[in-house]
């Protein structure tokens, strides 16, 4: 199975899978649990963040840190973007930043 056929058998966008076959976002999607892979309702724990140094930090700002809890809300239509509860607020991300976001399931 192609990154392409894995994520849109998933839902998520043809141009973010296209993105992935050129090698742009990490390719080793089906190795760990990352943040874009939640099902709705699903939470989890952050355990890492990956991609491009200005990406990381910026998602470090968001509070997107190790430990903090992450609860995926709701899905746009097309997959892109999610909307999670983060720290008490809500914050919406698209799917290649989510992809960068390791997760631990939670009970």
């Amino acid at each position: 199975m192609t990154i392409t056929d894995y994520i849109i058998e998933n839902g998520f966008h043809l141009r973010l899978a296209k993105r992935m076959d050129k090698g742009i976002i990490m390719s080793d999607v089906s190795a760990f649990h990352s943040l874009a892979h939640l099902p709705r309702g699903g939470s989890g724990v952050v355990s890492n963040i990956t991609g491009e140094p200005l990406l990381r930090r910026r998602l470090l700002e968001m509070g997107l840190t190790r430990g903090t809890r992450c609860e995926l809300l709701r899905r746009a239509p097309l997959g892109d973007p999610i909307e999670l509860r983060v720290r008490g607020y809500l914050l919406s991300l698209r799917a290649e930043q989510a992809l960068c976001v390791r997760l631990e399931p939670t009970a």
